[in-house]
């Protein structure tokens, strides 16, 4: 197959292979081919929705450019060598609309191998260059991995403001020896990486990243734009600095789950629309006369769980409602009495 396709010289590009037809690969042996190309002649795997059953191997072993509509189903692949995903080791670009199923990928590496060999992921091991939407990993199992797993990436790396959508676990079991797992990702290695609406569900781990650990840094608002304008769930993984003014538009539906992390906001989110923000602190500490954290000009506004940080005068205020409803829960301020009493009275009037 490989060779029929031409991927069997490891440099592959400014085409695009397209999956016929299922594929059932049981008892055949795959010889996992590197499908490398420059920059400008990226590659794309259409898997067309077909499936791919029986692999012992993974798909590629280095991918550079797009893989999509594609199901891994029963792979096993027994390993000793890494990065390891099922459908690529190392993929430099995107990946959309892919399964793992009712697979298996373990082995045993040996302490003395490089950092980068010891990432797993059912579907990505090492993901240094992209974006990800509508992945699933369901009833996997990793195991024997000495260092970082993720049931969906093993990895996050190389490169910042990344978005991952959708992306969901379900029923998987993923182990690693030093015990950084997580039910999407292992590890991340960089900053401004975004979880939109993703989950899991009976995985173990729970939590959706192993090491939430990144590079320090203000967060770029560019990876929050998509959100704000279309909706959808976020949690961030990092302290976020709003650089510039980002608004919600006025048919979007936002949830910002601070994880415990610090929005930076200084009057520029602004919110037209559905916004929900929780757990975390909220500053702004700019402009005492107009030190807005957040404006809300309309729509629905609700704070859960939330500490509020302003330097806001007398003629300021933390939050401003400029119409609509805002429903705050759990939410502490350490300005002032009198500057207390500007949050106090909006949950009063805008109810």
């Amino acid at each position: 197959i490989a060779q029929q396709a031409g991927l069997d010289n490891g440099f592959f590009g400014n085409k695009t292979i397209t999956l016929g037809g299922n594929i059932d690969m049981t008892g055949y042996e795959w010889t996992t081919p590197r499908v490398w190309s420059n920059l400008e002649y990226l590659t794309t795997f259409d898997g067309k929705g077909h499936t791919i059953s029986g692999l012992t191997a993974p798909l590629f072993k280095e991918f550079r450019g797009t893989i999509k509509n594609l199901v891994i189903d029963g792979a096993n692949i027994e390993s000793e060598a890494g990065p390891l995903g099922a459908v690529v080791c190392n993929l430099a670009g995107n990946i959309e609309n892919v399964t793992v199923m009712n697979s298996t990928l373990s082995g045993v590496i040996s302490s003395r191998a490089t950092a980068d060999t010891k990432r797993w992921g059912a579907i990505v091991g090492l993901h240094s260059v992209g974006d990800a939407k509508n992945l699933l990993a369901e009833n996997v199992t990793i195991s024997g991995v000495t260092k970082v797993a993720g049931a969906l990436i093993g990895t996050i790396n190389e490169t910042n403001n990344r978005i991952y959508t959708n992306c969901k676990a379900v029923n998987c079991q993923v182990e690693a020896g030093d015990n950084v797992v997580g039910a999407i990702v292992g590890q991340i290695y960089v900053s401004g990486v975004y979880f939109v609406s993703c989950s899991q569900e009976g995985t173990t781990p729970t939590a959706l990243v192993g090491d939430g650990v990144v590079v320090e840094g203000a967060v770029s608002a560019e990876g929050l734009q998509d959100v704000f304008t279309n909706g959808g769930t976020i949690t961030a993984l990092e302290d976020i600095t709003l650089t510039e003014p980002m608004v919600i538009a006025e048919d979007a539906e936002v949830v910002l789950d601070l994880g415990g992390k610090s929005l930076a906001s200084n009057g520029n989110l602004v919110n037209n629309g559905t916004l929900t923000l929780k757990n975390g602190t909220v500053t702004a500490e700019n402009d005492p006369d107009n030190a807005n954290a957040i404006v809300s000009n309309g729509g629905e506004l609700t704070i859960e769980n939330v500490e509020i940080k302003s330097n806001c005068t007398s003629t300021g205020a933390a939050i401003r409602v400029n119409g609509g409803t805002a429903t705050i829960n759990g939410a502490n301020t350490d300005v002032e009495a009198q500057k207390r009493r500007q949050i106090e009275m909006i949950k009063v009037i805008a109810l």
